[in-house]
């Protein structure tokens, strides 16, 4: 069950005296009067519980993309997925290596990204790399289509996660780097790494 039911004992020091709490209670039958106690109210109180199916969740997110690409801004699109689909992200089964995002009539696709096969999907699985719509208002298309156009940047998919139970795309408007700027990158990365093992080498001492 859904509900937590806590057992409150409410004892009646006079007659007439109500419950403290304004919930519903069910008299208990006369076991307390035959032991020689006040009779007692047992109060149920529901439980709010998390639906786990609604619970915030990241599916994959696209390391590739910081490293050769500077990231101007991020959008969040939500995506259209068939069938099966959702179950395999559910367990985490995509990759957005080599992927992109393109504007065509007005509209985002998703190009390239792969979701793998659900196991037990059968005849309803799709192809696991399909183009697929991603769904944005139409002024923000409207925004981002001179950047890419005219000024050359790209849309690349960050991330892909799930929110309110729902999966969404989170879009970052990105400008290739140059291999300096890659190895600039690499030295940053690599220089973390240096600090976090030795601060972990210090809280060891």
């Amino acid at each position: 069950s859904r509900h937590t039911i806590a057992r409150h004992i409410v004892h009646k020091k006079k007659r007439g005296e109500h419950s403290p709490w304004p919930l519903p209670s069910l008299q208990t039958p006369n076991t307390s009067a035959s032991l020689g106690s006040p009779p007692c109210h047992l109060v149920y109180f529901p439980v709010l519980e998390r639906n786990l199916a609604l619970a915030d969740k990241t599916v994959v997110k696209n390391r590739r993309a910081r490293h050769d690409y500077h990231i101007l801004d991020s959008f969040e699109a939500g995506i259209e997925l068939r069938g099966t689909e959702v179950k395999s992200l559910r367990n985490g089964q995509m990759t957005l290596k080599d992927s992109y995002v393109d504007i065509a009539q007005g509209e985002l696709f998703l190009l390239g990204a792969h979701i793998s096969p659900y196991e037990q999907g059968n005849i309803y699985n799709h192809d696991p790399e399909r183009p697929r719509r991603l769904l944005m208002h139409k002024r923000e298309i409207l925004k981002l289509t001179p950047q890419v156009r005219e000024k050359g940047h790209t849309l690349i998919p960050l991330k892909v996660y799930f929110t309110h139970g729902k999966a969404k795309v989170q879009i970052g408007l990105c400008k290739g780097k140059q291999t300096t700027d890659k190895r600039a990158t690499l030295r940053e990365r690599e220089s973390k790494l240096e600090m976090d093992r030795a601060m972990k080498e210090v809280r060891q001492s």
